[in-house]
């Protein structure tokens, strides 16, 4: 089961769910490092996205990177320096992800969204 918050420390009104996921999907994919306890991506300019996990690995097709083995343990994305999404909560293994991860953005999300999940939003039109 995750725990999915949306919004916390956002400046804005409200919550785009499927687009910060979305969003997430492009930001870990630019300028990406991988360690074995994260992947991290963004455009350099106060918008991330990180996965964290242990023991991590990584497999490259030529133009996609995906974590290959290990747990995943945490989902993250900001905007503007400011956490707009967290997934908490989880305990994925890295190889079923990576195969979601591959397979594109909302096979992904459906992975994710896979359990009986608690979502939070903001005080706004979500």
């Amino acid at each position: 089961m995750a725990t999915i918050r949306f919004g916390q420390q956002y400046a804005y009104d409200g919550a785009d769910t499927d687009g910060y996921f979305s969003d997430w999907y492009d930001k870990i994919q630019t300028d990406t490092t991988f360690q074995p306890s994260s992947m991290r991506g963004g455009y350099g300019i106060g918008e991330t996205a990180a996965l964290f996990g242990s023991n991590l690995t990584y497999f490259d097709d030529g133009s996609i990177v995906a974590p290959a083995t290990g747990r995943i343990t945490r989902l993250t994305s900001t905007f503007d320096n400011r956490q707009i999404m967290a997934v908490t909560d989880i305990n994925f293994n890295a190889q079923a992800f990576g195969v979601a991860f591959f397979d594109g953005y909302s096979t992904l999300l459906d992975y994710v969204l896979k359990g009986n999940d608690s979502i939070f939003g903001t005080a706004h039109d979500d």
